[in-house]
């Protein structure tokens, strides 16, 4: 935790000359102090990742991560005091997330969102060399000992859960829609989108379903959307030559 200090000490005017921008991954430290994110921000740190995974104590406990929530909200606070953008990385179907974890983690977002200007939103994969990996039937796991290819690469380990509780998939797929939700209006709030787009598509919409029918379409594509990062509305008048036509903002 010392590294920034000494190096603000040796070069902190040299960093400030040059008015460098640097950004950098770290872990929630239990022993994080202060004086560690002004030496940050001395030395030209703009923006810090915190691999947060996690909002609940028992989850953390379960992934040996070593630190707990209040840790990772003082990390977040000491970062922002110091002028130091935070973005925060959430796993939001880990093997350990039980329903009452959902609930917690539901709770705190709106807490943590005080200090978050970016929210990265990933899916869990099982590296071999996770401590889950070690134990999984403790977490509720059987591992299929083959690797599949994730959107972190093709070293990762398949897996199947055979604990399951009632209720549990609709309750991880609510929380990947609150989490998208929540990342999607904290772009926006720093800027991300500069403009809206509005598409026409070939379609019409029937009431409750869209059919093909380019001559009478209605259907557009807005991206980015009100809430999320498009949304689909429709309105009347057909397309004009660009392919666009005065919509309504109404959601099929």
């Amino acid at each position: 935790m010392g590294y920034f200090s000494r190096l603000a000490k040796a070069a902190g005017d040299a960093f400030r000359a040059l008015d460098v921008r640097l950004s950098c991954s770290i872990r929630a430290e239990p022993k994080a102090r202060a004086e560690h994110f002004k030496a940050m921000k001395e030395c030209g740190v703009h923006e810090v990742t915190i691999g947060v995974e996690a909002l609940s104590d028992e989850v953390l406990s379960g992934m040996k991560k070593g630190n707990s929530y209040e840790d990772i909200l003082r990390a977040m606070r000491f970062a922002r005091d110091s002028g130091i953008g935070v973005k925060a990385n959430l796993i939001f179907d880990h093997p350990r997330l039980r329903l009452e974890h959902v609930a917690q983690t539901l709770e705190r977002l709106e807490e943590i969102s005080e200090y978050v200007d970016c929210l990265g939103v990933h899916s869990f994969a099982l590296s071999p060399h996770a401590p889950i990996a070690h134990d999984p039937q403790e977490a509720g796991i059987v591992i299929l000992r083959k690797k599949v290819q994730t959107d972190h690469g093709d070293h990762h380990l398949g897996f199947r859960r055979f604990q399951t509780e009632r209720g549990l998939p609709e309750a991880l797929a609510k929380l990947q829609r609150v989490l998208q939700g929540l990342a999607f209006r904290l772009d926006r709030r720093r800027g991300a989108f500069a403009r809206n787009e509005l598409f026409g598509l070939p379609f019409r919409w029937a009431g409750d379903h869209a059919v093909a029918d380019a001559a009478n379409a209605n259907l557009f594509l807005k991206i980015p959307g009100e809430s999320e990062a498009f949304s689909f509305i429709f309105g009347e008048g057909g397309m004009n030559a660009a392919g666009l036509a005065p919509a309504v903002e109404s959601k099929p």
